[in-house]
């Protein structure tokens, strides 16, 4: 009898290790879309993202997709699209990043692209490019006024920042997000859940002060209108809410009150 071959027909310019590494992303995308005790789920499953019927057996994902280019990962063209081959491609992580939900576009002379890439073409700090345009700047003057940072100045800046910060606290951002999710936790990581904020990182990155400074049009106020913020308070109104009735700014009527209770 003749013997019947039924291993599927992939790439014959693929070598073990890549037929590996290709099934270890092919189960994380299974992961994501499927298992919601996976920290991305909530960014996939619970969206409504899915994995196309096609892309069910392995071998038809590695021969549409075949070997993954060195310092990329696979991408969804539409961000609420699902995984299968017209809607995904090999993405750098840059491209990954300008193709998230968090992602700004903005067009200029009839070109559209986000933030970032806007920023890398004018050589100017992405922040700084988001900052100006979040103050009301026009997109040329944005674009154009000059920087005291150039693109790769800030980023490298930017980089270095955090991975001091995750170096110190790492751990204590790792615990909090477990907590936050309910996800079961070692006695350990518990424990990390109380530690006290270390000092050197309340200097670097201070709370808001409980004993707010005065504000700037505090001396303008009159008797009559603290009268009124303190009867409105005794009503049960709270700041924000006086602010909009009185007109007094939320930080003169926050002031007022608490020096009045101290």
């Amino acid at each position: 009898m003749q013997k019947i071959d039924l291993a599927p027909k992939l790439h014959p310019e693929l070598s073990n290790e890549d037929v590996l590494s290709q099934m270890r992303r092919w189960v994380s995308i299974f992961q994501r879309c499927y298992n919601p005790l996976v920290s991305s789920f909530e960014h996939y499953g619970e969206r409504g993202i899915r994995v196309e019927p096609e892309w069910f057996v392995f071998s038809n994902f590695l021969n549409d997709m075949g070997a993954c280019p060195k310092g990329m990962s696979i991408g969804r063209i539409d961000n609420d699209g699902n995984y299968c081959k017209a809607n995904c491609r090999w993405e750098t992580q840059a491209e990954q990043n300008n193709n998230t939900r968090r992602s700004k576009y903005i067009e200029y002379q009839g070109k559209r692209q986000s933030i970032n890439d806007w920023a890398k073409e004018y050589n100017i700090g992405s922040r700084r490019l988001s900052e100006r345009l979040r103050r009301g700047w026009s997109t040329k003057r944005a674009l154009t006024t000059p920087c005291p940072k150039n693109y790769e100045q800030e980023r490298q800046e930017r980089l270095q920042d955090n991975k001091r910060t995750w170096e110190l606290y790492g751990h204590i951002y790792a615990a909090r997000t477990k907590a936050r999710k309910n996800k079961s936790m070692r006695e350990q990581t518990r424990e990390l859940l109380q530690e006290k904020t270390p000092k050197n990182y309340e200097e670097k990155k201070p709370f808001k002060n409980k004993n707010p400074q005065p504000a700037r049009n505090e001396i303008k106020i009159s008797v009559k209108q603290f009268q009124e913020i303190f009867s409105l308070n005794e009503s049960g109104l709270n700041c924000r809410e006086i602010e909009l009735l009185t007109g007094i700014p939320k930080s003169t009527v926050f002031y007022w009150l608490k020096k009045h209770d101290t």
